[in-house]
């Protein structure tokens, strides 16, 4: 088995050095490649790829790259996240984490490759009939639906496990003035929709205090008075 799956700590090696010493690198994903401040490698080993995500350097140098959101420590702290989450939650779309070397600049997370092609392409290449982009958009759509079907259940399987965030929205009912009333009680659907989002008594109300919490953009029908 390779070290990469059976080591659990490194205490002085940089892991850079140590992930080239026990694999072939086929590409290294830094500074120049992206903006997160991270540094991945895909590797091989013997027949197997395997993805390797650090949390780069602590020196908080960009060394021409663009200036990450987070510092080392914020970074270090997503990558636990992440674990936690591997952790936690299991589905198909979900990358699987095969193993978690603990070193000096923190944990590298060791994923098995994902298999094809990144969808986002530069926008120089958009247009590209070859491009994975281009590809992807030309799909049947039943494929391009069962990927969406995917991502849903990603989604629902995630909220089970307490990863998604519940939103809290304040639902206000107005009056419609007395000369809308009959014009919304016989209007199309439709058209009872934009009556309600622009009814003038929510153009004039005031957001609450702040730090409170703000209502939610959608919509509801407003509350007509019996006819």
């Amino acid at each position: 088995m390779s070290e990469l799956l059976r080591v659990g700590a490194i205490t002085a090696e940089d892991i850079g050095g140590y992930v080239r010493r026990h694999a072939t690198v086929i590409e290294q994903f830094d500074h120049l490649t992206q903006d997160s401040g991270n540094v991945s490698w895909l590797v091989k080993v013997e027949d197997q790829r395997l993805f390797v995500k650090t949390a780069g350097g602590q020196d908080g140098a960009n060394h021409g790259g663009s200036v990450p959101y987070f510092d080392h420590a914020g970074r270090v702290n997503l990558l636990r996240n992440a674990v936690e989450l591997a952790q936690s939650c299991s589905h198909s779309a979900l990358p699987r984490l095969l193993n978690v070397i603990e070193s000096p600049s923190g944990p590298a997370l060791v994923y098995e490759a994902a298999t094809g092609d990144l969808v986002r392409v530069p926008p120089e290449s958009r247009d590209d009939p070859d491009s994975a982009y281009q590809r992807f958009a030309h799909l049947p759509a039943e494929q391009l639906l069962g990927v969406f079907d995917v991502l849903i259940d990603l989604h629902v399987a995630l909220e089970a496990a307490g990863w998604i965030a519940s939103a809290v929205c304040t639902e206000i009912r107005v009056d419609l003035p007395d000369d809308a009333r009959l014009a919304y009680a016989v209007a199309p659907a439709a058209e009872r929709y934009r009556m309600a989002a622009t009814a003038p008594e929510k153009q004039i109300r005031q957001p609450p205090p702040r730090g409170g919490l703000l209502p939610s953009s959608s919509w509801h029908p407003p509350r007509i008075p019996p006819l």
